[in-house]
């Protein structure tokens, strides 16, 4: 028995090798098993990641995709719309100069062919009657919506009897009949075509009230106001002109003017709610809005409307930035609040303000800060025309365009020179 025992012994020993040897490949196995599963759970985690870093790749750029078709078209239109002005510009450039050719042969046998503004002087005698009505010169051309008049104003050397013709598109000034004297911080408004300054100031105060007829090229003196002034805004609404505000020596007002030219006289009206000088003031739907300027002891952020139709000024809620000598703009239906002074330095901000929502929003500000600047719009742009850097008093000669949706652009106009003046867009 023990002999069969023990021959059995290495039987059964051989045995429990074979269990123990598949027991192992079996434990190698499963640990391979869940090595390999482990590998896989990463690889497909770093494949979803390159794949959502794809999706999102693609997205970028199909969103890209639709920005750059936006401004391809875009640049399309403006590239056809520049065609367009290019051509308009070459066929008004040939009929000034086939005006001035024939300007020319009727007053001088040899004009100087290189200015226009030589030209039209040149047509003007020695009295000041024009042998030719060169002062219609541009606007012949242009069309009277397409020219800014600039009125007096300051050279940085002396105070400016000068109204002048400038076209933005050509770069050209067009010296008309001067004011009867040098005058800055007037009132400008127009009614039917007629251009009417007020007050004023040389080193002394003007109650004088002149106008200008585009047609004669010819100034003619009107009511005086009621008290000398100036740094005071003028407006024309329902077939009348405004002035409203402004300072003297001794005073700073609030009481509105209103003349009737079918009158003949001035009228006090509903006053402002608050004294203002150097402020803005514009027409708008009927109705007249003052902003900002100095009320004799500080700068002013707050504004008011008058609405024709009742008897009373109403506030207007307060301009963002505090400020005074800026200029007050309409452009597509916003009044627009350009530059100015906040009482430490000249500033460049610009908001708008729409009434229909009730608020100011802060604008692309200016390439320049200025104060005592002027504006005026022509089509759909936007002129802000000389001004003072107020820390140095320097008077500029620099005009910046505005266009909404484009924002503000030097444009590089040089025909007006170093001015600081009063403007008006008919």
């Amino acid at each position: 028995m023990a002999a069969s025992c023990q021959s059995r012994d290495p039987s059964s020993s051989r045995g429990v090798g074979l269990v123990e040897a598949s027991t192992s490949r079996e434990s190698t196995c499963l640990i391979g098993g869940l090595g390999s599963y482990e590998n896989g759970i990463s690889a497909r985690h770093e494949l979803l990641q390159t794949i959502w870093e794809l999706r999102k790749h693609i997205t970028d750029l199909e969103s890209k995709q639709v920005e750059s078709a936006r401004l391809t078209a875009r640049l399309r239109e403006t590239m056809e719309q520049s065609h367009n002005k290019i051509s308009s510009l070459r066929s008004r450039i040939r009929r000034l100069e086939s005006m001035l050719q024939a300007s020319a042969s009727s007053c001088t046998p040899d004009p100087p062919a290189a200015s226009y503004t030589q030209a039209a002087s040149s047509c003007t005698s020695k009295d000041g009657d024009n042998c030719c009505p060169l002062q219609l010169f541009v606007e012949q051309c242009l069309g009277s919506d397409n020219v800014i008049y600039l009125v007096g104003g300051n050279n940085g050397t002396k105070f400016l009897p000068d109204f002048d013709s400038f076209s933005p598109s050509l770069d050209v000034l067009t010296p008309l009949r001067s004011m009867s004297s040098p005058k800055s911080y007037v009132a400008v408004a127009a009614l039917d075509g007629i251009i009417y300054v007020a007050g004023g100031y040389d080193g002394s105060w003007f109650d004088t009230v002149e106008c200008y007829d585009r047609t004669k090229d010819e100034w003619t003196l009107q009511p005086s106001l009621t008290c000398e002034k100036g740094c005071h805004s003028g407006v024309s609404v329902d077939g009348k002109i405004y002035v409203l505000g402004g300072k003297n020596f001794s005073d700073y007002f609030s009481k509105v003017d209103m003349l009737d030219p079918l009158l003949g006289k001035w009228i006090d009206y509903f006053p402002m709610l608050e004294q203002r000088s150097t402020f803005g003031a514009a027409a708008l739907n009927g109705a007249i809005y003052a902003v900002g300027g100095y009320d004799g002891t500080k700068y002013l952020s707050t504004g008011e409307r008058l609405d024709m139709r009742e008897p009373y000024w109403k506030k207007i809620p307060d301009m963002k930035t505090i400020r005074g000598c800026h200029s007050l703009a309409v452009l597509n239906d916003k009044l627009y609040a350009v530059g100015g002074y906040d009482g430490e330095t000249a500033i460049s901000s610009v908001e708008s303000y729409d009434p229909r929502m009730m608020r100011w929003v802060m604008e692309e500000p200016m390439k320049c800060a200025r104060g005592y600047l002027a504006t005026a719009v022509v089509g759909t742009s936007l002129y802000a025309i000389g001004g003072v850097i107020t820390d140095n008093d320097l008077i500029l000669d620099t005009v910046e365009c505005y266009r909404d949706g484009s924002g503000w652009t030097n444009t590089g106009l040089k025909a007006m020179g170093r001015r600081c003046c009063s403007a008006i867009a008919l």
